[in-house]
């Protein structure tokens, strides 16, 4: 901030006087034509005109007023008329002051710069000079001067100071940089400079610039540190890198460092220097380490071979777990040396770092380094364990070796490795390595083992062979199951598909048949199978046809069309209770030929069942007329509704036999009555008038409530017989019965009914009332008593 100061003596002062009173006449009337004393009384009215204070003296502050007027530069209201007032805040002039009304809100009423006038109506108004704030009462016809003070804060460097109100707290109300002015109306103020606090007394037209000190930590320039309250409350005042200062108004602090801490004494002017040391690892500088206080806390970390700067006491470090005391003075550098572990393999797998207490401290790839303080430790790899002992910065490398199991399959058989004691320790595919310390393993493949000895640097290779069952099934693909001798089942595939195994004999089974497989190193064992099936030119649906071996155990299943694989072998095959025998031969398929038999119907109102039998009158099938059974060529015995008739099944074809229907027809509309299908009166079947009962061609009695007519069944043809109706009204609640032309009583009733019967002469007796009447088919006879 630039200020100009201008030097006027009293001659001068006196000579604009003269200057601004001759301004003030005429410039065309010449001085000559007044008498002194009146250029003198003149010249005393002018200084009193210009007298801003009002002190009876002309200062700088009036001859550049009076200047600025005479130049245009600015309105002359130093002396203001009787209507208004004219306030001004005298300061240095750099800052700006507000009005406000007398409440101090609202509208900006006027503003300007320190030493500045304002004209104003008379009463009373705020005037805030950067937030500090007095009130005034401007008076008609009078200048009202408030005085500012200054506040200043010393010091080097860019940071900032800021003015709060004398509580310290709520929003700042101005601030600069260090050894700016900030003008302010006479009060108690509270300055903050980098969060730390001083207070100061403003007076009107001094200046009170307190001094602050600084604090800095000497280091190396790399890392942070802060400054707190000296109680350690709240956050952190202000922080810098070491090395740099930080300025703070005098008063005790505690400064830090990475968690570190240490008390600094700020005074004014001064400069308090705190000095830290520091401490590294020295290493390869894969790894980090880690510092502690003696609490176990930790205060910082960082790569190996880099360094953290604290003050100075007792730590420990850490490094990967591994842990060693390390004490640090002010200024000095505290080295440890930290050694490492590695494994010398392919990279595929990690080790495993162990403390004696068996406490994991760290895992990498191998061929990559854990560093590590000095000590033995155990390293694991894939569960096999060697011990490593490491001395200061040494480098120790353990060699591992690799297994391999090669396969001919994807990579989609586990294989696993134990120890002598059977405990797994590792796992992967076969094709893939996997890494090992020297010794001596059981490697197992799909629970078939091998011994494998590992060696330091060194590939052991066992070789797998395949075992397969091929077949030609195109209907599906079957399991089959792998056992030992001890018939422990190893593994299981799908047909066509492979089993990898270790060399050895094997049983292999399929839908239980079996056969024996000899399996050898990379080479690839194919059993081969066959299938046995059953055709059927069925159109309604497909049967179910099994398998059995010698001893008629139940081997498998499968629907006709369909195949089963069997390894060769001669077996029994079934098919609704037929049976024949098949010869499967390797790599063949065996085709068995049925034939169908079914019963063909007209019948428009159901389906009756039919049942095929054996010689034996074994119920070998059954099914729904106009569908159809399947079975295996022979003479079958086939009944419908108890009637019989004989099918020849042949091999591929199809078996026809035709029924026809009985039927009574019924004109009733009261419901319809069973009737009954009979020969020589064993009871067929039967069925409601108006329905039709399904039977094999012959001749049979047919019974509609005790009324019998002979029905003749052609193939193919419905043979219906006519009923007639018998109406009884005129009874009451009386009983009456129904007797036929031979005198056999039929029908036992009473009420109004209509009863079904076939075309006959027939009596009905009522108490001692008698009448006859002949009932015809189709036609409704109607007795009245």
């Amino acid at each position: 901030m630039v200020k100009f100061r201008l030097g006027l003596n009293s001659c001068w002062l006196t000579a604009i006087i003269v200057f601004m009173v001759l301004f003030a006449f005429n410039s065309i009337v010449h001085a000559d034509c007044f008498t002194q004393e009146q250029l003198d009384d003149a010249v005393a009215s002018e200084r009193k005109k210009w007298d801003i204070r009002e002190d009876g003296k002309i200062g700088l502050e009036e001859a550049i007023r009076a200047l600025q007027v005479a130049a245009g530069i600015q309105e002359d209201i130093s002396h203001p008329n009787m209507e208004t007032g004219v306030i001004s805040v005298s300061g240095t002039g750099e800052d700006t002051y507000e009005v406000f009304d007398s409440t101090g809100t609202g509208t900006l009423m006027a503003s300007a710069e320190t030493n500045e006038d304002i004209m104003l109506s008379p009463g009373d108004y705020t005037v805030f000079l950067n937030e500090s704030v007095q009130t005034v009462t401007v008076q008609a016809g009078k200048k009202e001067i408030l005085t500012a003070g200054v506040v200043s804060v010393a010091g080097i460097g860019d940071d900032k100071y800021y003015v709060y109100d004398e509580t310290g707290t709520g929003d700042y109300l101005a601030y600069a940089k260090l050894n700016e002015e900030i003008e302010l109306f006479p009060d108690i103020y509270v300055l903050g400079l980098n969060n730390s606090r001083q207070s100061v007394a403003v007076e009107a037209g001094e200046k009170s610039v307190p001094v602050p000190g600084s604090v800095i930590v000497s280091g190396t320039g790399q890392d942070l540190f802060y400054v707190y309250n000296d109680d350690l409350s709240g956050d952190s005042l202000a922080y810098a890198k070491t090395n740099q200062d930080i300025n703070l108004f005098p008063g005790d602090y505690i400064a830090s460092i990475n968690d570190t801490t240490e008390t600094a004494t700020v005074k004014a002017g001064e400069k308090t220097i705190l000095t830290a040391g520091t401490v590294s690892v020295s290493g390869t500088g894969a790894d980090d380490f880690y510092i502690h206080d003696t609490f176990g806390k930790q205060l910082d970390y960082t790569d190996i071979n880099k360094e953290i700067e604290v003050f100075s006491g007792d730590y420990t470090v850490s490094v990967n777990k591994t842990v060693h005391p390390a004490t640090v003075e002010s200024g000095q550098k505290t080295v440890l040396t930290a050694g490492s572990i590695s494994v010398s393999g392919t990279g595929t797998d990690d080790f495993y770092v162990y403390d004696t207490a068996g406490t994991q401290l760290d895992y990498t790839d191998t061929n990559k380094v854990i560093e590590v303080f000095a000590g033995t430790y155990t390293v694991s790899l894939n569960d096999t364990r060697q011990t490593a002992t490491v001395q200061g910065s040494e480098k120790v490398t353990l060699e591992a070796g690799r297994l391999i199991v090669s396969g001919t399959t994807p990579a989609s058989t586990l294989y696993y490795v134990y120890d002598s004691e059977g405990r797994q320790l590792d796992s992967t595919y076969v094709n893939r390595e996997t890494e090992l310390f020297p010794s001596s393993y059981i490697v197992s493949l799909n629970d078939t083992t091998q011994t494998a000895s590992i060696q330091a640097g060194e590939e052991t290779l066992l070789v797998s062979g395949t075992l397969s069952v091929s077949s030609l099934s195109t209907s599906g693909n079957t399991l089959f199951y792998v056992y030992d001798d001890a018939r422990n089942e190893l593994d299981h595939a799908i047909t066509n598909k492979e089993v990898e195994l270790f060399s050895g004999t094997y049983t292999v089974s399929l839908n239980d048949t079996q056969a024996t497989a000899t399996v050898q190193p990379g080479e690839k064992t194919v059993v081969e199978a066959g299938t046995v099936s059953v055709s059927s030119i069925s159109t309604t649906g497909n049967a179910r046809f099994y398998v059995y071996d010698d001893a008629w155990s139940d081997l498998d299943y499968a629907y006709t069309n369909k195949e089963v694989e069997l390894f060769p072998g001669t077996y029994k095959v079934s098919l609704n209770d037929t049976r024949t025998t098949a010869t499967v031969q390797p790599g063949e398929k065996t085709v068995l030929e049925s034939g169908t038999v079914s019963v063909s119907s007209i019948s428009i109102t159901g389906n009756a069942r039919f049942y095929v039998h054996d010689d034996a009158w074994n119920d070998l099938g059954d099914a729904y007329t106009n569908k159809e059974v399947e079975l295996f060529p022979g003479s079958y015995t086939v009944s419908l509704n108890d009637t019989q008739a004989t099918a020849t099944v042949q091999p591929g074809k199809k078996t026809v036999l035709e029924s026809g229907t009985v039927s009574v027809s019924s004109i009733s509309t009261s419901g319809n009555i069973r009737f009954y299908v009979r020969d020589a009166w064993n009871d067929l079947g039967y069925a409601y008038t108006n329905k039709e009962v399904e039977v094999f061609p012959g001749i049979y009695t047919v019974s509609l409530n005790d009324t019998h007519a002979t029905a003749i069944v052609q193939a193919g043809e419905i043979s219906a017989l006519p009923s007639g109706v018998l109406t009884i009204s005129g009874t009451g609640s009386s009983y009456y019965d129904i007797y036929d032309a031979d005198g056999n009583k039929l029908i036992h009733a009473y009420g109004e009914k209509a009863i079904e019967l076939f075309p006959g002469t027939y009596t009905v007796v009522r108490d001692d009332d008698n009448l006859s009447a002949e009932v015809e088919g189709g036609q409704n006879m109607i007795v009245d008593f």
